[in-house]
């Protein structure tokens, strides 16, 4: 696209906006999510943990200004062992 950059937005700081809810609670899953406020944009955020599984599954949505792309960046407790392509559950 023309004019395209990935320029991160320094200025964009993110909130909590209200406290976060806990969706499912049980002894094979637990569900919390949480809105948050980031550069006037409402997103909400889900955090999934299943019983053995042993990573935590994220999700964000909501919808990004006019003219701009919203990426997630997450630090990583360790080194990668290995790398999986596809599109989950398709």
């Amino acid at each position: 696209m023309a004019g395209c950059s990935l320029t991160p937005d320094n200025s964009a700081v993110e909130s909590a906006t209200g406290a976060a809810r806990v969706l499912e609670s049980g002894p094979l899953r637990v569900r919390v999510a949480a809105q948050v406020t980031i550069g006037g944009q409402v997103f909400e955020k889900e955090y999934l943990l299943n019983a053995d599984e042993p990573f935590l599954r994220l999700r964000s949505t909501g919808i990004a200004p006019a003219g701009t792309s919203v990426l997630v960046q997450l630090p990583l407790a360790g080194a990668v062992d290995d790398v999986a392509y596809g599109t989950p559950y398709h």
